[in-house]
């Protein structure tokens, strides 16, 4: 017996968006989008009062995110271990060494960052507050840029091999085979999510070059590219949280 759909697909939406915003990744991706949305309304709005207050919008969800990030350096510190021991996935000792750079630099960066929480609280106000920051955001652009790298690596290369097709069995490698349980096979990411990721890795690059002064992009620039990564990054996490 078929079972009839629902007259209204759209029912479940707001189902799917309280699965999104439940995990944690989701989350701040939401309050990314709307810190993203109002950076850009300061940056194009008319009237100065809506503009300031979109702006303390901007600054006040940027300082509240950092509360979801706070440990993370934990989890980049333990990835590296993984990867060092054996335990985590990847392909390649090339992959492998970039993975363990970017997570050695993500977890740096979290660290410094953690450093200057109680600076912007302006609950202990340090001397060194400047120097921290500036440091903290030349390892988050390196790791971007590692991240980069790895993702046009494994789009150029790594698919390639993957997708080759295997040498020809003799008679004897074939019942062999057969007598063997298969193997889990891991599959990797397609084409069409490495472009997206190297989307999101070459607007969010913006943030600390920004920062740093090496690239003249303005606020309004810095808010579509958030945006546009935002909405990206959520579609793969939209898709696991359901």
């Amino acid at each position: 017996m078929a079972v009839a759909q629902s007259a209204y697909p759209w029912a479940s939406l707001p189902k799917q968006f309280a699965k999104f915003t439940n995990c944690t990744a989701g989350l701040d991706l939401t309050l990314r989008l709307i810190q993203a949305l109002a950076q850009v309304a300061a940056e194009i709005g008319i009237d100065n009062a809506l503009a300031m207050k979109c702006s303390m919008v901007t600054s006040q969800l940027a300082m509240a995110r950092r509360y979801f990030r706070f440990f993370c350096f934990i989890d980049c510190f333990g990835h590296v271990h993984d990867l060092l021991v054996g335990d985590a996935v990847a392909t390649g000792n090339i992959l492998r060494t970039m993975e363990m750079a970017e997570s050695s630099l993500l977890g740096l960066y979290f660290v410094m960052e953690d450093l200057t929480m109680l600076h912007d609280m302006n609950i202990w106000l340090v001397p060194w507050y400047t120097p921290v920051l500036v440091e903290a955001n030349k390892l988050w652009f390196y790791a971007i840029c590692t991240s980069l790298t790895r993702t046009i690596w494994q789009l150029l290369f790594d698919q390639n091999s993957r997708n080759r097709e295997p040498r020809s069995k003799s008679k004897a490698e074939k019942r062999k085979s057969k007598s063997k349980p298969a193997p889990h096979s891991t599959q990797g990411p397609s084409s069409t999510a490495l472009i997206r990721k190297i989307v999101v890795g070459g607007c969010d690059i913006t943030l600390p070059a920004s920062f740093l002064g090496w690239t003249t992009l303005g606020d309004l620039g810095i808010g579509v590219g958030m945006v546009v990564s935002t909405v990206l990054a959520s579609l793969d996490v939209w898709e696991k949280a359901q």
